[in-house]
């Protein structure tokens, strides 16, 4: 897997954050080479600790909705006056931005060096 690709799909979706994608932390260096190497990864305190996180920080977001949603709906838990924030365009990736990082579609995503 490329190295940029794989960087984007950790800071995006893995470990998301507000913005600074280009940038990697020890933690998205220690992800990307487990990914990379097949280490065995922990995701549990990986999904924990990014959502503490996301509560403390305001630079941390909170992506796992499909995974939040099945613990709310598992738990029964009432979200009928909870606020909605509906996920726009500015939360996309689009092809433009994956060409404008390098990458190039063939038959997959990849790097060009």
């Amino acid at each position: 897997m490329d190295q940029r690709l794989l960087a984007m799909i950790v800071t995006k979706i893995i470990v998301p954050r507000r913005s600074n994608h280009s940038t990697l932390n020890e933690g998205d260096l220690i992800i990307m080479y487990c990914i990379k190497h097949n280490v065995q990864v922990d995701w549990i305190y990986v999904i924990h600790d990014h959502m503490l996180k996301a509560k403390r920080l305001i630079y941390f977001k909170l992506l796992y909705v499909i995974l939040v949603s099945k613990f709310i709906k598992y738990f029964g838990i009432d979200v009928e006056d909870e606020l909605e924030e509906s996920n726009g365009l500015l939360n996309q990736t689009s092809n433009k931005n994956l060409h404008k990082n390098g990458l190039s579609q063939g038959r997959k995503w990849m790097g060009s060096c």
